[in-house]
């Protein structure tokens, strides 16, 4: 029976931030912030096992088939997974799991991502194992390094010779997220920043959410991509930790990842009513009325909604 391997919760930053004020092996840290846009779709993955040309289907929480399919991802994989095998193959005995967000039509609504015409699978992440059994060890699988970069990614995904590889099709690699300069957007956050002993913690955050509050009314990858204007959903941000004085940007442990990651989502997309994407410390109320209108948004709702019917509603 096949395991389910789940992608890591992604927490909201003043989540992390009261993590890392309460763990002091992580306010030591100093962790440099890359981010990708992120899509409003649904969270999937395929598990591949070259040596036995294995490939599996899995939603966020559950692996996939025809009996209980999510917004049409496993009939997807089940028709490319010839190209997959093909183009994976050279992986040998080498056993990854591709994650992304598969968006399109009848996935969601109200963002640009839901109008491209089609469906398709977007890669934001991969991850190494060599065999099941690993998958069942936490403490083992906390060390096993999430491959992030999309250039490294694209070059898995492509195989080593694309003359002969079939590729993959209805799918794409998400980018980093470049500012107007078209350099990367990175931050770095050190342990005076994560006690906000100075300003420029929360200068970053008002810098990220001016981009979270333009990316909520225009994305411009799926402009790029596939030639759709509208909005999007925000940003996710995946955290780098300097080891020995160096910071490794191709990949980062899960455990990292797990700690450390952060989402900051445009208003129209927000599970919690929170006044901007980012803040340093979590909404307060004063009554039950008022922390109702906090949590309950229509995006959870929707989501709960999502939930129970498979993961896909017509709109």
């Amino acid at each position: 029976m096949a395991t389910h391997i789940k992608w890591p919760h992604i927490d909201q930053f003043h989540n992390v931030r009261t993590r890392v004020l309460h763990n002091e092996d992580l306010k030591k840290k100093t962790v440099t912030y890359k981010a990708k846009i992120k899509l409003h779709g649904t969270n999937s993955a395929i598990q591949v096992t070259p040596s036995t040309n294995t490939v599996i289907a899995q939603s966020r929480n559950n692996v996939l088939g025809f009996s209980n399919d999510n917004a049409g991802f496993a009939s997807w994989v089940n028709s490319v997974r010839d190209n997959i095998i093909a183009t994976l193959k050279y992986l040998n005995t080498t056993n990854i799991i591709i994650y992304g967000e598969w968006i399109g039509e009848g996935i969601q609504n109200g963002v640009a991502a839901c109008k491209i015409g089609t469906k398709c699978f977007c890669i934001f992440a991969i991850q190494v194992f060599d065999k099941y059994e690993d998958l069942q060890d936490e403490t083992l699988m906390k060390k096993r390094s999430l491959i992030v970069d999309p250039k490294s990614i694209e070059q898995i995904i492509n195989g080593p010779n694309l003359i002969v590889s079939p590729g993959i099709p209805n799918t794409k690699v998400i980018p980093w997220f470049s500012t107007e300069d078209g350099n990367d957007y990175t931050f770095s956050v050190s342990e005076d920043d994560w006690e906000a002993k100075t300003s420029v913690l929360q200068d970053n955050l008002n810098l990220l959410n001016s981009y979270v509050e333009k990316i909520d009314k225009h994305d411009p990858w799926i402009e790029k991509e596939f030639g759709i204007v509208g909005p999007g959903e925000g940003l996710v941000f995946y955290p780098f930790v300097n080891k020995n004085g160096c910071t490794q940007t191709c990949f980062l442990y899960r455990e990292d990842f797990s700690n450390l990651a952060f989402k900051a989502k445009g208003d129209a997309h927000k599970n919690v009513s929170k006044k901007t994407p980012a803040s340093l410390d979590p909404e307060k109320v004063s009554s039950a009325h008022e922390y109702a209108e906090l949590v309950c948004t229509p995006a959870r709702l929707e989501q709960g909604v999502r939930e129970v019917c498979g993961g896909e509603i017509l709109f």
